[in-house]
């Protein structure tokens, strides 16, 4: 079965969305007065999905900027500063001739470094004024003070990430791990170690909703790195997933900016995820690394028919805006965007808790009781299910059955399936049958145990898709 991670990366899950194009970077996050000034060109205002190339700065005025490098490399700009790239290089892989050098004129800035510098950490450096910054890990903080930083002294301030940072000009030169830091006053005085850290930081919260996602490793992507709240509501709050616990579907063409390809996916052995909920148990975002080194976020600002009985948690990203950032190393993919939902076109999600245990032996029956409504690619939107019964056998990786009724543009369509476990991850299952028309589903097996004698999961969650031709039908179902 394909997991999550792996449907992100091969089958363009949200995720073919505006990838940066070879020796470019991309805007995947601007907010406030932003200008991008291109080499001999007057200054732009920069929108989501620009990008720009060697030669080029990014100036922030009140507002901060977000930019993916094609190498996977992610660049935070904060407010009032002014970044330049003097050289960019990077064919899509390794072999010497990659290059990244920037300059840090004015303001901070945080970055996490992308495939260039990996292979040789002299091909990257960031100039600072007053020192250069290279690196052998991925992840510091720069800023530089001009008089505009308050009551701490002019000059530039280093913070150390994971790996190993270093500052260094003329004088002298300092090596940082995490939870150092360094400050250099000018290009004559040696880079020093200091307790004063940058100022760098995420906005504080309810203006992002997802800067709680900070939680998904903060070397893939940045705490604040989202768009404005939509319907979404603080306080927040995260669910860990290492088996089975989220499924996905509905997810359909969108003309323009990108394509959301139909599938659907769920957590795999060696997966991680984390889902993120606002106060009314909506789930607006969700990020992971897979077991072969990838990453993903996503996140909307507005969430539909979300329900939940404290154990499972479902709902339709629809009638907004998501964005996508993803990042398979392996794969050599990375990219950043967002599409526009409106109307049916959707993306259905139902995660839940993970079980602690799944049995070896016995039976489990489970009975529909949630659903979201059903979508289908012709614009109709149905009632979705209406009834239908979970028959689990534990003592059999290709026993299961599925038997189910969805209720769609005036029609009752009746879909029974045969289920095959995940043999490396019992937690999840996928399967397929036929009915009113063929279907194909994954889902999971979630919520907790019971406390029955078997300690039978508690719950079980599918996301299933109906091949109607001319207009397949999407949607998500739970069972208890």
């Amino acid at each position: 079965m394909k997991t999550i991670f792996r449907l992100c990366g091969a089958q363009a899950l949200l995720c073919a969305a505006l990838a940066a194009s070879a020796n470019e970077g991309r805007i995947v996050f601007v907010d406030g007065a932003v200008s991008i000034v291109r080499l001999n060109m007057a200054p732009v205002e920069a929108r989501l999905g620009d990008t720009f190339g060697a030669g080029a700065s990014i100036v922030t005025g009140a507002g901060r900027a977000h930019v993916r490098f094609s190498d996977g490399a992610l660049l935070s700009l904060q407010p009032n500063t002014n970044f330049a790239v003097s050289s960019y290089v990077f064919n899509g892989r390794n072999d010497g001739a990659e290059q990244f050098v920037g300059s840090l004129i004015k303001g901070a800035m945080r970055m996490v470094t992308g495939l260039v510098g990996r292979r040789e950490n002299r091909v990257f450096r960031i100039e600072g004024v007053v020192a250069t910054v290279g690196i052998r890990g991925t992840a510091f903080k720069m800023e530089y003070c001009n008089k505009d930083c308050g009551g701490r002294a002019d000059g530039l301030y280093v913070d150390g990430g994971e790996g190993t940072t270093v500052v260094t000009n003329a004088a002298g030169s300092v090596d940082l791990t995490r939870g150092g830091s360094a400050f250099v006053s000018n290009p004559q005085s040696a880079p020093e170690r200091t307790s004063q850290r940058t100022s760098v930081a995420a906005p504080a919260p309810p203006r992002s909703p997802a800067q709680l996602v900070g939680v998904v490793r903060e070397e893939q992507r940045f705490a604040d790195y989202s768009f404005k709240t939509g319907n979404l509501e603080s306080p927040f709050q995260t669910i860990n997933i290492t088996q089975g616990g989220a499924a996905f579907a509905g997810m359909e063409q969108v003309a323009g900016s990108g394509k959301i390809s139909s599938g659907s996916g769920n957590t795999g052995a060696g997966d991680t995820a984390i889902v993120v909920l606002d106060a009314a148990s909506r789930v607006f975002a969700i990020g992971g690394n897979g077991r072969n080194g990838g990453s993903f976020f996503l996140t909307t600002n507005n969430v539909e028919n979300a329900g939940t009985d404290g154990l499972l948690y479902w709902g339709r990203w629809a009638n907004g805006q998501v964005q996508a950032n993803y990042n398979f190393v392996t794969e050599g993919k990375s990219g950043a965007g967002s599409v526009d939902l409106a109307g049916t076109k959707s993306v259905h999600y139902i995660v839940s808790q993970q079980v602690s245990t799944i049995p070896i032996s016995g039976l489990a029956t489970y009975s529909f009781f949630s659903t979201t409504p059903s979508t289908s690619n012709d614009g109709v939107l149905g009632a979705g299910v209406t009834s239908g019964t979970f028959t689990a056998n534990f003592g059999s990786l290709t026993s299961s059955t599925l038997v189910m009724s969805v209720s769609h543009g005036g029609s009752t369509l009746n879909q029974n399936g045969a289920i095959t476990l995940t043999r490396d991850n019992r937690a999840a299952f996928s399967g397929s049958g036929v009915g009113s028309f063929p279907f194909t589903f994954e889902g999971f097996f979630g919520g907790g145990n019971r406390a029955d004698i078997n300690r039978n999961p508690a719950r079980v969650g599918i996301a299933y898709q109906i091949q109607r031709p001319g207009s397949f039908i999407y949607g998500v179902a739970g069972f208890k």
